[in-house]
């Protein structure tokens, strides 16, 4: 079952992650230390969005609180 989400952000420390990513530094003979960090800085930029749009949410239905 797939929820739409991308592997290397919501999954990365999974086994399947594990093997595409060995995969893909073998194919395309990829730094493993770059890879690894452009893939931890794209996961935290995604979860801070995320946060953001849940913030959003939140605030949007949030019931608007009388002075008096």
């Amino acid at each position: 079952v797939t929820s739409g989400k991308i592997l290397f952000i919501h999954r990365l420390y999974s086994g399947a992650a594990a093997y595409y990513l060995k995969l893909i530094l073998e194919l395309f003979d990829l730094d493993e230390k770059e890879v690894w960090e452009r893939l931890i800085a794209k996961r935290k930029e995604t979860f801070s969005a995320e946060a953001r749009q849940r913030l959003r949410q939140t605030r949007a239905f949030a019931p608007i609180k009388d002075p008096l």
